[in-house]
């Protein structure tokens, strides 16, 4: 994907602490959903101008809906019993907005706990993306979200990193991807660079109202 998605994928490889930022149900309530319909929220979506929806069923019999926006934001729905199993792909070419709200905080992570003390411009640059990207997601979900239950995600993905034995986070720390971002940052000027990168792919990324999702993701 070119712009910020191709910029996200620059900045961090995917590990198993980004995997603990992205794991989040992909369940939702079918928000009252008959078995005739998908729901108030979906059907909503499907009825956007210039929305084109296609049903049908997959492989197992379970029916399935594909709902494109004219925003190039896409949503797969499978019903699963009471519930909506909902996969959204970002085909804007300017990233997946859901996915850099859960890789950035990862960065913020390597920060404090494999540099703690150092490069106080990135830390500032990365609290005031996540301070962006929030408002975003707030402004731009299609179901109503606040920006204190965001950060309480990320609080709770921090608890269980926090949880980590120090052998397991030396073990990390020491981990090529990580050890390949910092590398970038440590010579003089790497710092202001990224930090300059950063800004440039939040920019891209923020720079179309459109409903945050998570995929593509790094």
């Amino acid at each position: 994907m070119p712009g910020s998605g191709r910029a996200l994928e620059g900045i961090i490889e995917m590990s198993w602490l980004v995997r603990i930022f992205l794991s989040m149900a992909i369940l939702v309530p079918a928000l009252g959903a008959r078995a005739s319909d998908w729901g108030p929220v979906w059907d909503s979506l499907a009825e956007q101008p210039g929305a084109t929806v296609s049903d049908g069923l997959d492989a197992s019999g379970a029916p399935i809906r594909q709902i494109n926006l004219a925003s190039n934001v896409s949503f797969l729905l499978r019903k699963q019993g009471d519930h909506v199993e909902v996969t959204g792909v970002d085909n804007s070419g300017h990233g997946a907005v859901a996915c850099a709200a859960r890789t950035f905080p990862t960065l913020l992570f390597i920060l404090d706990t494999c540099a703690p003390g150092k490069y106080p411009e990135l830390r500032k640059t990365l609290g005031q993306t996540l301070n962006d990207i929030d408002d975003f997601i707030v402004k731009n979900s299609i179901v109503p979200v606040t920006k204190e239950s965001l950060q309480q995600e990320r609080r709770d993905a921090e608890a269980k990193i926090h949880a980590m034995s120090p052998a397991d986070v030396a073990k990390e720390c020491h981990k090529p991807d990580f050890q390949s971002w910092l590398s970038k940052v440590e010579p003089a000027g790497g710092e202001h660079d990224e930090s300059e990168r950063i800004r440039k792919v939040t920019k891209e990324l923020l720079s179309v109202p459109r409903p945050p999702v998570r995929n593509p993701c790094i």
